[in-house]
């Protein structure tokens, strides 16, 4: 009878020692949920208005009683409240095997993985939410970098504040080389953020759009992107369309003749201040001896002597550029 009783005692030890319920689990909230939701008084969880009453959460409503893990599933996860939730948050993935040592009923279905080339993926999509931005544009004048405040909010339904922690704020491709992200500073309220990005966008950028886009560094979040608008109000660079004729017939180049030439620009060349001194071609056998500037195209007329068929001549046009006039014999 004694080696029966020494023999059991041992077995129940055993059992005690190795099951996961006295090896693993949390039996109240001092056992590891204050790693990560301090309660220093005035601080941490009790900061949070749905706390302000001691009964919410301490058994019997005495503050400084331990509190137990079932009083968090009342509320937690919002919208989604319940023992397994809690414990599928993505937050607390570190501790999940703690809390299925007592509660097995709660451990993942078995997931289905595609494989191929011998390679095994599950995938899981990130969570999503809406981003609002104010303002949306940014005008640069083409010169001077602008700094400016971008108030972001962010409802992300269905994310606790753990997922929000980490954001980060990116621009697509098409603005990323104008812009530079300063700081972006925000607070978390319930499944909400509200803050403010500080971007400095360069002067000389083009009028583009792009979008923004936010992210959490775990990478469970990707809130849906939101346009964003660079405005340039420099004017634009004074460049040569076309002109035309591009291409004409001298003979054998021995008689003069007039030649009416229609240059078109980009800009409104009038209201540039060029003038016909500053029409040049770059041979002694063309001159050009009127000209009438209107809008964005410029007309002269010229006097063409001694140019040389299947040839190439250039005409410059102040700071607009240069085009170039072919000749061509008689055939």
């Amino acid at each position: 009878m004694k080696k029966f009783f020494t023999i059991t005692m041992l077995m129940f030890s055993a059992i005690l020692l190795l099951s996961p319920q006295a090896g693993f689990a949390y039996e109240n909230f001092n056992q590891g949920c204050l790693t990560c939701h301090p309660t220093t008084a005035g601080t941490g969880l009790h900061t949070i208005e749905a706390h302000s009453s001691c009964a919410t959460c301490h058994p019997g409503g005495v503050p400084g009683k331990n509190v137990e893990p079932s009083a968090c599933i009342v509320c937690h996860p919002r919208g989604n409240t319940g023992l397994c939730p809690l414990i599928d948050l993505p937050a607390h993935d570190s501790q999940k095997t703690t809390c299925l040592g007592c509660h097995p009923t709660c451990a993942p279905a078995p997931t289905t993985t595609t494989t191929a080339s011998n390679t095994t993926t599950t995938t899981v999509p990130p969570a999503g939410g809406v981003i609002t931005i104010d303002p949306a544009e940014i005008e640069v004048d083409g010169t001077n970098d602008v700094t400016q405040d971008i108030n972001v909010t962010i409802d992300a339904e269905g994310l606790t504040e753990a997922d929000l922690e980490g954001l980060e704020v990116s621009f697509s491709d098409a603005c990323s080389e104008y812009i530079e992200v300063n700081t972006f500073n925000y607070e978390i309220s319930g499944q909400k953020v509200e803050g403010t990005v500080n971007i400095t966008v360069k002067g000389a950028a083009p009028t583009t759009e792009c979008t923004l886009t936010a992210k959490n560094t775990s990478g469970t979040i990707n809130v849906e992107e939101t346009k964003f608008t660079i405005t340039s109000t420099a004017s634009p660079e004074c460049e040569i369309k076309s002109i035309t004729p591009n291409e004409v017939r001298v003979g054998f180049g021995i008689l003069p003749r007039i030649q009416r030439f229609v240059f078109t620009f980009n800009i409104d060349v009038a209201a540039t201040g060029i003038t016909e001194d500053d029409i040049k071609i770059d041979t002694p056998n063309a001159t050009i001896f009127a000209a009438k500037i209107s809008g964005n195209t410029i007309t002269v007329w010229s006097i063409l002597r001694g140019l040389k068929p299947d040839s190439t001549y250039f005409f410059d046009v102040g700071d607009c550029g240069r085009v170039s006039i072919d000749t061509k014999g008689f055939f």
